[in-house]
């Protein structure tokens, strides 16, 4: 079941459907590229945002019920993400791998922190 919205020119403009039983709203630019989808996954709410090519760069999302901002590039990798756990925020960059690179903390584990990661992985905290 789905509801679909088509300009004068019967271009799909906008689709309401079920995925796996949970509701996306798709929203088409005059090309009939998606552009934006809006989704219950698991209850929690995601917002997309894609490029004239159909990448995603931007996802406004809960994550247990905490707010996220991630940005992702041309080649689809997250890299950077701005979120509040337990009231707190914290901000992440991850290199073109989606390696986490750098996170900035507001108290999560403890007082406020920075940890640099290298390319094997291992991390320094500098709180």
């Amino acid at each position: 079941k789905n509801l679909q919205i088509l300009d004068d020119d019967i271009h799909l403009r906008a689709d309401l459907k079920l995925v796996d039983g949970e509701p996306m709203l798709c929203l088409y630019d005059k090309d009939g590229n998606a552009r934006v989808h809006l989704t219950l996954t698991e209850g929690e709410p995601s917002l997309d945002f894609f490029n004239d090519e159909g990448i995603t760069q931007l996802r406004l999302k809960l994550f247990n019920g905490n707010p996220g901002v991630l940005l992702y590039d041309e080649n689809e990798v997250y890299r950077a993400n701005l979120s509040l756990t337990s009231g707190k925020p914290w901000l992440s960059f991850k290199d073109g791998n989606g390696v986490l690179q750098l996170k900035l903390d507001s108290g999560l584990t403890g007082p406020l922190g920075l940890a640099i990661y290298d390319s094997d992985g291992t991390n320094s905290y500098f709180p």
